[in-house]
């Protein structure tokens, strides 16, 4: 079952989190604390009106446990989801940066990160995960819906190109490439 996440949900919610963002966690969180950046991620996705907030995740529950979850948000609205995180940065860092490097566009509806569980892998669930958030997307009047792959994780990528998304650029985050990759929703081409 796919559902919205809730406050109570973000201690299951970050390890798949940060399976799916990697060394973005470090980035968001402004530490290289493996545990701190855990724990401020939880803080997070507990709150609401932020970029990771439970608000713009759905999960996906097998048994009473959350097994995958798709954190979810339009494009336009990057700036005023990312400002929480950026004032904490601000308030607790040296040198703090003034915004995160761009991930989507304004007219995208974006789908920020995808994990399934490890034990879970193979049985559809991220597929299920990704149909749910392009119906969520178009249920918001949207087009356009987005997402970056690491280059280096070309299995991903075959995926999302098996699901209709095309790369239409690069992305540099965390140190890493990534392909921006787009797909326009059915009733309407880009």
């Amino acid at each position: 079952m796919i559902r919205a996440a809730k406050p109570e949900d973000a201690s299951q919610v970050s390890p798949l989190l940060i399976d799916a963002i990697e060394d973005i966690a470090f980035l968001l969180t402004g530490t290289k604390d493996p545990f701190e950046a855990k724990n401020a991620l939880e803080h997070w996705i507990a709150a609401p009106a932020n970029r990771l907030s439970y608000e713009n995740i759905r999960v996906a529950e097998a048994d009473g446990q959350i097994v995958g979850m798709a954190l979810m948000y339009a494009g336009a609205r990057i700036p005023e989801l990312d400002r929480p995180l950026l004032a904490a940065l601000e308030a607790r860092l040296p040198d703090p940066p003034k915004a995160f490097p761009e991930e989507a566009c304004e007219d995208e509806f974006y789908l920020d990160s995808v994990a399934v569980s490890a034990l879970c892998r193979g049985q559809g669930i991220g597929s299920q995960l990704i149909q749910d958030f392009e119906r969520h997307a178009e249920e918001r009047g949207h087009h356009k819906v987005s997402l970056i792959v690491d280059i280096e994780k070309p299995k991903a990528e075959a995926l999302y190109r098996s699901l209709g998304y095309a790369a239409d650029g690069e992305r540099l985050l965390a140190g890493h490439r990534y392909h921006h990759m787009v797909k326009a929703l059915p009733s309407v081409s880009i």
